[in-house]
């Protein structure tokens, strides 16, 4: 799937902005994420990782 990318957080609402993201569809997807990885394996210090950085970029990604 290639490395890891990076995207700016001005880049990030941009593109996310269309599609008026509220809070509550922001938490369902994450939960999704979160159980996705925990049902997968992934270790929960890692998970842990992922989450605060999902949940880090929530003000340029929740619009609605």
């Amino acid at each position: 799937m290639g490395g890891p990318a990076s995207f700016s957080d001005d880049m990030l609402k941009r593109v996310h902005a269309r599609y008026e993201i509220s809070r509550e569809d922001f938490d369902e997807v994450a939960r999704l994420l979160r159980e996705t990885l925990t049902e997968f394996g992934v270790e929960h210090d890692d998970i842990e990782t992922v989450m605060f950085a999902i949940e880090a970029r929530s003000p340029v990604i929740i619009s609605g």
